[in-house]
């Protein structure tokens, strides 16, 4: 029997680690951003502004789970999901093991190509391309950030970053593709989101399934 409760006004977050021979040790931690009960992008790392009893709570829990995980023979990267609820406590939802979702974007993106840990600190952000959108190619896309100069700088350390490839589902149709913006935590995303949801959203609102990702945010959902 499983028994959920919805949690009003609560934030979901996680916390990566993994598992060997010698123990567990934490790689990352994050914020998930949902849409319609549907996840819409996510930010890694954690924000700073995050009270470090939350951050302590959900690394120290995220830790017992793994070491649970470990000592059942799992070896291997895991995602320890949770909500903060309005209080602050941390309520643990599942683990993801074997495939995560963040992984690619925290170890290429966020730790190698950006290096958001390094002063001064940035953070990434991954959106899938919104069903408003409609981007007609990739080359169209990276013309757009030239345009817009929205490329990623690595001076700067901030930008976009196409993280996966773009391809039509169906003959002709727009592409369909994930990316991230780097960028300083301090100044958000929003902006350089907002300038390519001018450039690419052609699609009414209303004439799309509201359940599908929408690339703003609302309230966080995890079960």
């Amino acid at each position: 029997m499983v028994i959920e409760e919805f949690a009003v006004n609560a934030s979901a977050v996680y916390s990566e680690h993994y598992a060997s021979d010698n123990g567990t040790h934490p790689t990352e931690t994050g914020h998930l951003i949902y849409v319609a009960r549907r996840l819409s992008h996510q930010v890694v790392p954690l924000s700073p502004n995050v009270p470090e009893q939350t951050r302590t709570a959900l690394l120290d829990g995220g830790a017992r789970l793994a070491e649970a995980y470990r000592a059942f023979g799992y070896r291997g990267y895991l995602s320890a999901d949770a909500l903060v609820l309005p209080d602050g406590q941390v309520v643990f939802t599942e683990v993801n093991a074997q495939v995560s979702g963040s992984l690619h974007i925290y170890q290429t993106i966020a730790q190698q190509i950006v290096d958001v840990h390094a002063e001064p600190c940035r953070s990434v952000v991954e959106y899938h391309v919104p069903p408003t959108w409609a981007v007609p190619s990739f080359e169209a896309f990276l013309t757009a950030l030239d345009d817009l100069d929205l490329r990623y700088d690595d001076v700067t350390r901030t930008g976009v970053i196409v993280s996966m490839p773009a391809i039509p589902l169906t003959p002709g149709a727009p592409v369909q593709f994930v990316f991230c913006i780097a960028f300083d935590p301090a100044v958000g995303y929003e902006v350089t989101f907002g300038r390519l949801d001018e450039r690419f959203a052609a699609i009414p609102a209303d004439s799309i399934d509201p359940s599908q990702h929408v690339g703003t945010t609302a309230l966080s959902f995890s079960s």
